[in-house]
């Protein structure tokens, strides 16, 4: 068997290993839930490190995003400053490159409920 061959195989026999891009894991807030007010900082949680190049959150119905600040470094776990929000139904829109350079992206909806 040759070289190339052998690789193939190997590359049929482990499907998950060559397709493997980071994947959010976790949030805070977190998919879906609801808060009783906006926490200090946003956390996004990958399965491996991934440089964000892109994070913005609009209120639901609105056409005002508000584009955040964004980690100079790639890290499993990004930390960023939130905004103060107002009741209501909020999406964030996160953008990255994970360390295999695969584009990754996606959005995290939550609800601010007020005090």
């Amino acid at each position: 068997m040759n070289i190339s061959k052998g690789l193939l195989t190997v590359a049929f026999l482990i499907p998950g290993l060559a397709l493997a891009h980071a994947k959010l894991e976790m949030s805070v807030p977190a998919a879906n839930s609801t808060v009783a007010e906006m926490p200090a900082e946003i956390m996004l949680h990958f399965s491996e490190a991934t440089k964000l190049t892109a994070v913005s959150i609009v209120k639901e119905g609105s056409k005002d995003k508000q584009v955040l600040k964004l980690p100079s470094d790639a890290s499993a776990m990004q930390m960023l400053a939130a905004p103060k929000l107002t009741p209501g139904v909020y999406v964030i829109d996160w953008r990255g490159v994970s360390d295999d350079t695969h584009i990754v992206q996606g959005t995290v909806k939550f609800t601010v409920a007020g005090k």
